[in-house]
């Protein structure tokens, strides 16, 4: 499977990561959509969602592979995973807490802490 796509019980952190050639790993923080706690970019749009490689937030104008408005009626909704539980896709993994969402890259080491009001790369 190439994709894994998956929201956090409270739907305010959701994520994408593919393991195609040119590998994804986002993770979009809807609160950010209202606090523009990362400014506006180009397109005028708040930049929201967290390039988890690259270590920058970015905008994002058309909705994330995460919610369901992007796929065809009756397709598999995101997986909805529980706080406690880890998500492992590759070397991409996600560690789900109620204070917030750890994802990280396991070969490279390079991650993030993604939580309502704040995100710190690593």
């Amino acid at each position: 499977m190439q994709n894994a796509l998956f929201v956090t019980p409270s739907g305010n952190i959701g994520c994408m990561m593919n393991l195609a050639d040119e590998p994804m790993f986002d993770c979009g923080v809807k609160s950010f959509m209202e606090s523009e706690q990362f400014g506006i970019g180009e397109l005028g749009t708040p930049r929201w969602m967290m390039e988890i490689l690259g270590g920058y937030p970015r905008e994002q104008t058309e909705p994330p592979l995460y919610d369901d408005s992007v796929w065809p009626a009756g397709s598999e909704s995101a997986e909805v995973v529980q706080y406690g539980e880890v998500v492992n896709h590759g070397p991409f993994v996600c560690a789900v807490e109620e204070t917030g969402v750890t994802c990280w890259d396991s070969e490279s080491g390079r991650g993030a802490w993604l939580e309502r009001d704040e995100v710190v790369f690593f």
